[in-house]
């Protein structure tokens, strides 16, 4: 053991101390480049440093590569409705490009990766030689912040891993700002623009990231304005470039995102993902050489702790937390920053712990499956819960423990003043060999592992895809069921060509399923053999050309394929998967009007061409389409009802159809009207509506450059008819229907009906539009 620790050691130093020489710099650089690209799986064409999100972001990517180069919405799958990219748009937009040239998805993510793992080494770099550290030096500590266990055993979570490497640049923007914000207008200038791309960059990589970078930079902020000499200056040239770079960048990301609002967890899981206390001391089992070698470290799993395997997998830092904290001893009076780093230290490491203080807490027997932490589990709270639940940012923040990157890169921080005020260089050198050191995973397990993403990703893609030749056709729109969070769906649906409902991703599947018939939506969870009908259903009236049963997982089989060994009851090999299914399979063979389609992945189902969707359905457009006209006396009509009423209406009756206070509709635009002009014919009366009761009805319809709006001012129950015009070089159209004054007949009248009902639909087609028009 002794002998492995001086080799270990003789050979960092050696490298640091071949950095004195410039010709050896550059070789010492490449080297140290290599080793971070080995700790983080990201060698292109060997090893790849995660496949399930790898799958589900370069699915994003593939759909781009297909479309205009500055296209940012996916189109192959959350179908109908386009799909935007929740998180990781900085670096899936590179790899959009890279597609473009002919490189696979498998390489492309590695690369990537690889780019933005040195561009946070690099600007780790950098920082260290601002604050005059030596070269040798400098290249050790940007070695040691890339190789933090925090970002390279985060590559599962894709982006997150890469905005936790980036924080580093993201420093380096603030540093930049408070150094030129007295300089001359094009030095501050540049410094301004490369503060706000840090922004942008932060945003569309990574939440959590973000948020830290907004805190971080803050709380520097105020410590230099409290030492600045110039601090009106600062104030007028720094800080207002601080506040609009994060808010435009914030505007921006939920104008991308489509909506303002976001789920937001119970506390409990803030809580139950806080870090515990003996994490940070003790490393988990397998997970780092060193303490694995001497023993140090202990075996954990779920079914004791709380929160995921993440939570303590990621956050050893016992070594960065001495070695800071002895830093800060020693350099507090001789940089002024130094305190400001140790402030975010504090309070990040405060932030981490979560609502609740834990130390060794433990699930008790009944608690072993659930997500969130009870308060009396834990010795007692923190005081922060009315921060995660209060403060904008912050309560987004629920997987606590995350704020520990933060902690560490101030730590850090804090490690490079201190390394270059420390006038005893080789005892700084052999304490930062020895930090690296503790930081290293077991080489052999971690090569196999990234090796084995690579591998699986290339059967996969020879396993997979050519399975489906035949199967389905480009374009066509395909189910995939039962459905619930389908990240591989994202990589299928672009690599195939075709259109799925299914969607990868809790925030992008809470949005698509709004938009889905009451059919597909009825398709969640597991089969049953009474859900055959609903199949029939789903392909005579909602478009879908094919419903495809798979055998493999959507989710796990992403991240393992095609099955964990053997399988497990919950995650079966195919062939175990097709068994389990025998009883939903004989009950669709029942169905007469389905033709059933057999492989070992997967089973597809569609309809006898008999039986298929026949003009009554999609009849010709001549001039006038009708898509609804109540009453509905025909197959047209209750199919394209289906279609149609997307959101937000009750049942159909007799003569019309009610809505809801908000309700949407779905239309499909006929190609007649990509070249002529086509309105949307709406009939419907206003609930309530009356001389004393005036009754407002908001129409959102999609216009050439965006959307448009028509306000309706209705003050009695007579016939409403509008005409709106539909955008052309569009396939769909979502029209929204927003009744202000809705009411329930209930409160209205003291009628028993307790629904709320909007407009009374009665007649719907698709005309051309007069010249007059």
């Amino acid at each position: 053991m002794v002998k492995a620790l001086v080799s270990n050691l003789f050979i960092l130093n050696w490298i640091s101390r071949c950095t004195r020489s410039h010709h050896f710099f550059y070789l010492a650089s490449i080297i140290s480049s290599i080793f971070a690209l080995l700790i983080h799986g990201a060698i292109p064409f060997l090893t790849m440093p995660t496949l399930q999100q790898a799958l589900g972001k370069m699915g994003f990517a593939e759909s781009l590569s297909t479309g205009s180069v500055v296209a940012l919405h996916a189109t192959h799958f959350g179908f109908p409705e386009p799909v935007a990219l929740s998180f990781g748009l900085s670096a899936t937009l590179p790899a959009t490009l890279l597609l473009r040239t002919g490189l696979n998805s498998g390489d492309a993510y590695t690369i990537i990766v690889a780019f933005w793992v040195l561009i946070g080494m690099r600007s780790a770099y950098a920082i260290c030689r601002h604050y005059k550290c030596e070269r040798r030096s400098s290249l050790l500590l940007s070695l040691i912040w890339i190789t933090s266990p925090i970002i390279y055993k985060h590559a599962g979570y894709s982006m997150l891993s890469l905005g936790m490497a980036l924080l580093p640049f993201y420093f380096l923007c603030a540093i930049n700002l408070a150094l030129k914000f007295d300089h001359e207008n094009r030095a501050y200038r540049f410094s301004v623009f490369f503060y706000g791309l840090g922004t942008l960059i932060s945003v569309f990589m990574d939440g959590y990231t973000f948020v830290m970078f907004s805190v971080g930079a803050t709380i520097y902020f105020l410590r230099v304005l409290q030492h600045s000499e110039k601090r009106f200056l600062f104030m007028k040239r720094v800080l207002p470039v601080h506040i609009l770079s994060f808010f435009v960048s914030y505007l921006l990301f939920r104008s991308y995102i489509g909506q303002s609002d976001f789920v937001r967890s119970p506390i409990s899981f803030f809580r139950g993902w806080g870090v515990d206390v003996s994490f940070l001391y003790q490393p988990t089992k397998g997970v780092l050489w060193f303490p694995d070698f001497v023993g140090y470290s202990v075996a954990r799993s779920s079914n004791e702790f709380f929160g995921d395997a993440s939570v303590w997998l990621t956050t050893f830092a016992l070594p960065t937390i001495t070695l800071g904290g002895y830093a800060w001893l020693k350099a507090r009076r001789l940089k002024f920053e130094s305190t400001g780093f140790m402030i975010i230290a504090l309070f990040s490491l405060y932030m981490a712990l979560g609502p609740s203080f834990k130390f060794n807490s433990t699930k008790s027997v009944g608690l072993n499956q659930e997500a969130g932490m009870p308060a009396e589990a834990a010795l007692f709270p923190t005081g922060s819960a009315y921060i995660s639940e209060n403060l904008p940012g912050f309560n987004q923040m629920r997987s606590s423990y995350r704020w520990l990157a933060l902690a560490i890169l101030a730590l850090w921080l804090l490690i490079v003043i201190w390394s270059e005020t420390e006038y005893r260089k080789r005892r700084v050198t052999v304490l930062l060999c020895i930090l690296l050191l503790l930081q290293v995973p077991n080489f052999g397990r971690h090569w196999k592992e990234k090796r084995d993403n690579m591998r699986m990703f290339d059967r996969l893609e020879n396993e997979l895809i050519p399975a489906f030749n035949g199967v389905v056709k480009p374009e066509e729109l395909v189910l995939f069921a039962p459905w619930r969070n389908d990240l591989l769906a994202n990589y299928l649906a672009p690599r195939l060509a075709i259109k799925t409902f299914n969607v990868g991703g809790d925030k992008q599947l809470a949005k698509a399923n709004r938009s889905w018939p009451s059919d597909v939506l009825a398709l969640a969870g597991e089969l049953e053999p009474s859900d055959a009908p609903t199949f029939s259903r789903i392909l005579q009236a909602t478009g879908a050309d094919v419903i495809v049963v798979p055998f493999f997982d959507l989710l796990w089989s992403g991240a393992v394929w095609p099955c964990f060994g053997k399988g497990t009851s919950s995650f079966p090999c195919p062939s175990a998967r097709r068994d389990q299914l025998s009883r939903v399979i004989e009950a669709l063979e029942l169905q007469s009007e389905l033709i059933i389609h057999e492989t070992e992945l997967f089973m597809s189902v569609r309809l006898l061409e008999s039986q298929a969707k026949s003009s009554e359905i999609h009849p010709e457009f001549d001039g006038t389409l009708s898509l609804l006209n109540f009453p509905i006396e025909n197959r047209m009509s209750v199919a394209n009802l289906s279609r149609i009423l997307s959101d937000g209406w009750h049942a159909p009756e007799c003569h019309h159809v009610w809505s809801d206070m908000l309700s949407k509709l779905h239309i499909e635009i006929p190609d007649a009207c990509q070249v002529d002009e086509c309105l949307l014919d709406l009939d419907f009366g206003v609930f309530g509506a009356s001389p004393d009761r005036q009754v407002n009805v908001l129409i959102s319809y999609p216009a050439q450059n965006g959307r448009a709006v028509t306000k309706i001012v209705s003050q009695s129950d007579d016939l409403v008819q509008v005409g709106l015009p539909l955008p052309k070089y569009q396939r769909y159209a979502k029209i929204q229907i927003v009744v202000d004054g809705a009411v329930s007949p209930l409160v209205l009248t003291g009628s028993p009906d307790p629904r709320v009902l909007g407009v009374s639909l009665q007649k719907l087609n698709i005309r051309r539009a007069l010249p007059s028009e």
